[in-house]
């Protein structure tokens, strides 16, 4: 029944420094809050790629900094064993890096804390609280030093609460059942434990290029079947500032998903690429180009021959420019097939073929798709770029290459109709 104001005296959460240890999805929105708070928010986690840091505004620290600076540290990470896991991760010795009247969260894992050095140091006043939620045993049972710990004054437990609101179960089985669906559909998942994180921001800025990347992996695989050796994807514009992993792991996907007996997903293409000798080079620019953003794969086969479309390969590992692909209001657009400008969808039934740069050329193959009863859904004619380059010599400056989006697949005899006369040649149908 007393009323003693003193005894609660507290502390403002402003203009604190929050230190995060562990900046994983938990960690992720624990700073997101903290910052709405007006808190100065540093972390450290190895793991994550700067630019996250970057866009939560987050100091990215050493572990011996964030203790040193800290007001506040709360622990958000998995534990692990063995001798780089995080077992005992806050010790006596951190606990003797943090400021005076700091205070100690976690709400993660029990065992991240050495909880006898806690008691210690809260027993010798170095710490002013600590907030507790999980623990070495839980239920804590006969174990002295937790009991202790409990009995502290400036502690402040709770039984492992975390996920024990009605809203929390039901978002979590919500969000098992739409990762479950999206991995199904070939997607990249939100939250794979064995895959690059990947903020929610970032994603959705990469996936439009990474459908584009792995369409254009599905399309060189048909435009030029046959081993691959190596594979530069080259990044241009703003996307060249992210980390660009997922990008890699849907080209792998569009490359091997065709001549791959293993089902191939965001997760285990970078381990099947290995098993089928495929290297991928990242190469990145912030310059300007035509378009806002570009990705160009520059690929050399296993027998060092490149696409029909691209010319051939100079000596040693020179790459040839094979595909380049930009996003325009969100859907994926091929703007260069070999030396040949070009824009089209990269989706359904495609037709490739070269034809001397000349009237007449695409009311041939119009009459031809037409009285085969197909639509023609799109079609463009590429010149080749005009940049003087010394593997355009092997190309007339007269020829073009013609791309013809169709409804439904071109039966055999139409082809062959169409390429009859020997001037349109190279026809190549793809389905995407």
């Amino acid at each position: 029944g007393k009323w003693e104001k003193s005894r609660f005296l507290g502390v403002e959460v402003r203009n604190k420094v929050l230190g995060i240890i562990g900046l994983g999805k938990v960690g992720t929105e624990v700073a997101r809050r903290a910052r709405g708070l007006e808190m100065q928010v540093i972390a450290f986690d190895p793991y994550v790629a700067p630019e996250q840091a970057r866009k939560l505004d987050v100091t990215m620290l050493s572990m011996e900094e964030v203790l040193r600076q800290a007001d506040f540290v709360t622990l958000h990470t998995s534990l692990t064993s063995g001798p780089h896991g995080t077992r005992g991760l806050i010790g006596t010795h951190e606990l003797h890096l943090l400021k005076p009247g700091a205070r100690l969260i976690n709400c993660a894992r029990g065992g991240l804390i050495d909880e006898e050095a806690l008691l210690n140091a809260l027993n010798e006043n170095r710490l002013a609280g600590a907030a507790l939620d999980v623990f070495s045993q839980e239920p804590v049972g006969d174990n002295a030093v937790l009991k202790k710990l409990l009995a502290q004054e400036r502690v402040i437990a709770t039984p492992h609460l975390g996920a024990s609101t009605e809203e929390a179960q039901v978002g979590v089985a919500t969000d098992v059942a739409e990762q479950v669906v999206s991995v199904l559909r070939g997607d990249f998942p939100r939250a794979a434990v064995n895959a690059p994180l990947i903020l929610p921001e970032t994603l959705k800025i990469l996936q439009p290029y990474m459908r584009l990347v792995e369409q254009m992996g599905r399309l060189y695989t048909q435009l030029q079947p046959g081993p691959i050796h190596k594979i530069e994807l080259s990044s241009s514009g703003d996307i060249a500032n992210y980390d660009l992993r997922p990008l890699q792991a849907a080209l792998i996907k569009g490359l091997l998903e065709s001549v791959s007996d293993a089902h191939v997903n965001m997760i285990n293409a970078g381990l099947l690429a290995k098993q089928w000798g495929l290297e991928i080079l990242e190469q990145k620019s912030t310059m300007p180009t035509e378009f806002a953003n570009l990705v160009t794969l520059r690929m050399l086969s296993a027998n060092g021959h490149a696409s029909s479309f691209a010319g051939k390969p100079g000596s040693g590992d020179e790459y040839v420019e094979l595909l380049s692909g930009t996003v325009m209001q969100g859907e994926p657009r091929i703007v260069c097939v070999g030396r040949y400008w070009t824009e089209f969808v990269p989706e359904g039934y495609i037709l490739f073929c070269r034809n001397p740069d000349q009237p007449g050329m695409i009311g041939r193959v119009g009459t031809v798709l037409g009285k085969a009863n197909v639509n023609i859904r799109h079609m463009d004619v590429g010149p080749i770029v005009r940049t003087p380059h010394p593997r355009n010599a092997q190309f007339s400056p007269d020829t073009a290459l013609m791309i013809v989006s169709v409804d439904d697949p071109i039966p055999d005899w139409a082809l062959q109709e169409i390429g009859a006369a020997g001037d349109i040649f190279g026809l190549t149908l793809v389905k995407l």
